[in-house]
Parts: structure tokens; sequence; C-alpha cells
């Protein structure tokens, strides 16, 4: 019954031919491909997640500062005036008007950040956002094609999801770290509720955290909290006023920081 089944190709009737020799012979070298695989892709999400040192500074820092601007003219001076108040990582959204440019000069004029980009939808914007010289990728929803062109580069992402159902898919899918997407509105009980199934998910509750209650997100479980507008006061940078960020970064440092000391085993 299995030569019958044999295809044109000699390789492929080699296949029947065994498997008609030896029925679970066939059964065995397919798991052993697999083992392979799932072995090959595992290796690979743990070079993603432990060994790449942009990982290692946001779960270090375990802080984001997100960089989405109407001009962007002015981004290497936010840059280093988050730095100045000790946020060393952040992400450019792809929405901010010339954006891969902003990566490539923070990435090349800014020592001691490690710049990323978010809003990215697609994989075509993620192999953009790497040629650019982002470290890091972040996606507004789960975006598995991104995650593909990301693994090439060895380039962690930071991945979208609101549900429970959508943070399993976005870890099981190769996520470094998950978006927890709106976090203002969801609120810190959420973040600890989502640990009880999902113990060792690395969470990062994103919109609507701010310096008054990143401590709290942080005290609830979250691994990384990602800050925005309540951060980079756009009407200060628009007057030159990067002071203004740098003050905001720094009480957002002090609230990261008293809440991990205050979680601390």
């Amino acid at each position: 019954m299995w030569l019958n089944r044999s295809r044109s190709t000699s390789a492929n009737v080699t296949v029947w031919r065994l498997s008609a020799r030896e029925p679970g012979r066939i059964m065995e070298l397919s798991q052993e491909k697999d083992g392979r695989q799932m072995k090959q892709e595992e290796s690979s999400r743990t070079k993603a997640r432990e060994s790449d040192s942009a990982l290692s500074q946001i779960l270090n820092e375990r802080m984001v500062a997100i960089v989405r601007l109407r001009s962007s003219g002015s981004v290497v001076d936010i840059a280093r005036a988050l730095v100045s108040g000790g946020i060393g990582c952040m992400e450019i959204t792809l929405n901010t008007p010339n954006a891969l440019d902003s990566i490539t000069k923070v990435a090349t004029a800014c020592n001691g950040v490690t710049v990323g980009a978010g809003t990215v939808l697609d994989a075509r914007l993620a192999q953009q956002a790497i040629d650019a010289g982002a470290r890091f990728l972040v996606t507004p929803t789960v975006a598995l094609d991104v995650i593909a062109v990301a693994r090439r580069h060895g380039c962690p992402v930071v991945m979208g999801a609101m549900s429970p159902t959508e943070i399993l898919a976005a870890w099981d899918g190769g996520a470094a770290i998950v978006k927890v997407f709106p976090a203002g509105v969801l609120g810190p009980g959420y973040i600890r509720a989502l640990r009880g199934p999902f113990a060792d998910i690395l969470l990062a509750p994103t919109g609507g955290v701010d310096a008054a209650n990143a401590g709290d997100f942080i005290r609830a479980g979250a691994d990384v909290v990602c800050v925005g507008g309540k951060l980079i006061d756009e009407a200060a940078v628009l007057s030159g006023r990067f002071d203004v960020v740098e003050e905001h970064a720094r009480m957002l440092v002090a609230s990261v920081r008293q809440a991990r000391e205050e979680t601390a085993p």
C-alpha cells in the first residue's frame, strides 16, 4: 500500500519504501527531526532572551522610555536627557517623522543608550528598523512575522498583547518580553492576576504608566515598565527644556528603584 503512494522523485520513493519496510522508523525519523528543530528554536529563544545585551540592559534597568513625537529634530537631545536622568533604554516609534533616521542618529551619537524601534507592525518595518540600528523591536500586537525577522538578527522583540490568550501566544511565538497594553486602563491588579497562570512570562505594562504608578506595577509583578507621554513632555521639548525630561526620568527611576527594594527577596 505504501509503495503505491510513491512519488516520482527517487528521494521520495526511498522514504515511502522505508516506511513500507519499517512503518515505525519513519515516525522515529520525523520525531528526531522535530526534536532537533525544537532544540534549535529553543536555543535561538534562549540566546535572544538571555544573551543579548540590549535585553539584559532592559531587564537590569526595568524601564523603557517611549519616544513618540510630531517632530524628530530633538531626538538626540532627548536621548541625552534620558541618560542624564538615569534611563538608558528608549524606543523611537516608527510613526514619529523620520523615525529610522532618528534611530540611526541616536545609535551612533549617544553613548550609553540602547535604542529600539516601536510600533513595528510587520516584517518589512522590522527589517528596516534593524538596518537603521534598532537593538530591540516593540510591536503593538501579536505579530509573529516580526519575530521571524528579528530572530535572524538576534534582536529581541517586546510584543504587544492584552488578553491572557494573546499574552501566551506572544510568549510561545518567541517574544522576549510581552508588552501588556493598555496598562493604565487595566491597572496593577491585572498584572498581579496574570502572575497566577503566567509566573515565568516577562511582562511590561505600557500605556498610562508614569512615575506615580510605575512602582505599583513593579510591586504587582511587572518585570519592566514602558513610559511615554508622561515622561517626555513634548511641550517642554519644543521649548528646548530638556531639563524637564531629565527631571521626569529621575522621578521614574526613583519610583522603580524604591519598588524594587521593597520587593527584593
